[in-house]
């Protein structure tokens, strides 16, 4: 499957074009491990992009960093799974590297059910961790919601599979 997108994105003829099918083929190219750097690079370089602003302007948001995020949380509601994965745990610490707070909330809304599982999980931990540690605590994220968001996902009796 990823051989046959590969061959797919190579034959896009524009650039928008292979992004809204990078987009779309996430999930599959994120659990590859060339797969999930070229996601990786390709979100440096969309990040890098929006960040560039000849007027002296503050730099946007990254539309390709909000799809990506939009695509996981919203349609495929893979996002768990991803965090745990071997390859794409990667790719989910890179995306989270360069979310908004309010895509990072959106994360931890959409995972909360899973928070235990994926904090036991050996891959998902180190993608947990990048998610509340060096993204929402030392980047000065935190929001009243947050510790709420954190709180009710513990609380959902979910803590008690950890100990």
């Amino acid at each position: 499957a990823l051989a046959q997108a590969l061959r797919d994105l190579n034959n896009l003829k524009t650039e928008k074009e292979r992004t809204q099918f990078l987009i779309s083929t996430a999930t599959l190219f994120a659990k590859d491990k060339g797969g999930s750097l070229l996601l990786r690079n390709k979100i440096d370089e969309e990040v890098f992009k929006a960040s560039k602003h000849g007027d002296g302007s503050q730099p946007g948001p990254c539309q390709f960093v909000e799809a990506l995020l939009s695509q996981l949380t919203n349609a495929d509601k893979n996002m768990h799974r991803l965090m745990m994965h071997q390859q794409a745990n990667y790719f989910c610490q890179i995306l989270f590297r360069h979310a908004s707070k309010g895509q990072l909330e959106r994360v931890l809304e959409v995972i909360k059910a899973d928070f235990a599982k994926i904090a036991q999980d050996v891959h998902g931990t180190r993608a947990l961790q990048s998610l509340l540690e060096d993204e929402l605590l030392k980047r000065g994220k935190a929001t009243d919601r947050i510790p709420a968001l954190i709180h009710d996902a513990l609380k959902q009796g979910r803590i008690q599979e950890m100990t």
